[in-house]
């Protein structure tokens, strides 16, 4: 009797070691490293996730399931975009490097390596025909997409974090370290129009919507800005450093993700808070599926969720079949 139970407690501690390193049960997601950056794709059928395991992950939304990872980054991946029109993505790592990937393939068409630090955000032109990638080398870049060939060199007095093209492609906007300044370019000369000093913090993500600029940043604040005139339209709060934002694609709602382990979706022309999604983790990146009911979040527990934004309820975990918790 005393042999079968020692049995018994030593097959327990084996299930419970191997659990706990993951060999037995994987960690979902991104093996539980931090999820840092979410991009869906144009027509919204598939998703790319970037971690600090240095790979992207590409995961059909329908499906729910991962149909590729994407291994060549050598540090952390902090930022993901695609293409306007879907066949491309562009990646940005702690690795100094952007690469560009095919869609369709899986594999690095191309690689640009003249930043001497992180790059820490990357964002396609509204055409395609360019990337900007953001570093704390001091400068984001402006790359011709097909060639490399480097268009652009926007200088800064301190990291950037953050970067974005206006929908017009007329203007680019950058978030910046040591005080948060942000700053408005023109995209075709590469000249400084506007710098922007209300933040008191770093600013980790930037995007624009019709009239609007948005920026989040370590400050704990969301804010919104008039995009022509740089004034402040409002100001939102979380209750810890805002790593990302996204706006719905009518720009109508506004995403923000909090290291408060907070998602909150908010109303743009009032600033009223119309969804709080709750995480067990830090949260560091966001994406809205186009057709704006979806919205994804990732967090340092290495879970990406999917909400229904409109039915302010969780959907799923990805990879549902990792996904311990069983939410469907």
């Amino acid at each position: 009797m005393k042999a079968t139970w020692l049995k018994v407690l030593l097959l327990v501690m084996g299930v419970a070691l191997l659990s706990g390193c993951g060999l037995l049960f994987p960690p979902p997601g991104h093996g539980g490293e931090p999820v840092y950056t979410l991009a869906f794709s144009p027509d919204g059928s598939l998703l790319a996730s970037g971690s600090r395991d240095r790979d992207i992950r590409l995961w059909d939304v329908a499906e729910k399931s991962r149909v590729a990872t994407l291994t060549g980054h050598g540090a952390h991946v902090w930022s993901v975009a695609f293409s306007p029109n879907g066949s491309l993505l562009a990646s940005g790592s702690s690795d100094g490097t952007v690469r560009v990937w095919n869609v369709n393939t899986r594999e690095v068409v191309r690689v640009f390596d003249r930043h001497t630090a992180d790059v820490r955000a990357v964002a396609f032109s509204p055409d395609g025909t360019r990337i900007a990638s953001a570093s704390w080398d001091e400068t984001v870049l402006v790359w011709r997409t097909a060639t490399g060939e480097v268009v652009h060199t926007l200088s800064h007095e301190n990291r950037v974090r953050a970067v974005a093209f206006s929908p017009d492609g007329t203007r680019i906007a950058s978030g910046t370290g040591d005080g948060g300044p942000i700053h408005l370019w023109d995209a075709g000369t590469g000249a400084l129009l506007r710098t922007i000093e209300e933040h008191t913090g770093p600013v980790n993500a930037v995007a624009f919507s019709g009239e609007y600029l948005v920026s989040g940043s370590e400050d704990g604040s969301v804010r919104l800005w008039n995009a022509a005139t740089g004034e402040q339209v409002r100001s939102l709060p979380h209750a810890g450093a805002v790593m990302a934002v996204a706006f719905s694609p009518d720009g109508t709602r506004l995403a923000s993700a909090s290291r408060d382990r907070s998602a909150r979706v908010w109303t743009v022309a009032t600033g009223d808070l119309y969804r709080s999604f709750s995480h067990p983790a830090p949260v560091g990146a966001v994406a809205y599926r186009p057709g704006g009911t979806m919205l994804a979040t990732g967090a340092d527990d290495g879970r990406i969720r999917l909400w229904d934004v409109v039915g302010d309820v969780e959907l799923w975990t990805l990879p549902v079949e990792d996904d311990l918790d069983g939410v469907l």
